[in-house]
């Protein structure tokens, strides 16, 4: 498994919601989610890379 950026990590999240368009606002009770679920797997993947 090769290092991932910051970037590429957000972006196979984003990927693997099947996100369209930009992330939701403050205001939207899915903004919540979204930015949870990207720290955590952030946090994941930059784990995995540390063991393999």
């Amino acid at each position: 498994m090769k290092d991932l950026t910051e970037k590429e990590m957000k972006q196979d999240f984003i990927d693997w919601l099947y996100w369209k368009g930009d992330p939701p606002d403050e205001d939207n009770p899915e903004y919540y989610t979204y930015h949870w679920g990207m720290c955590v797997w952030c946090a994941c993947v930059k784990a995995m890379q540390k063991k393999i």
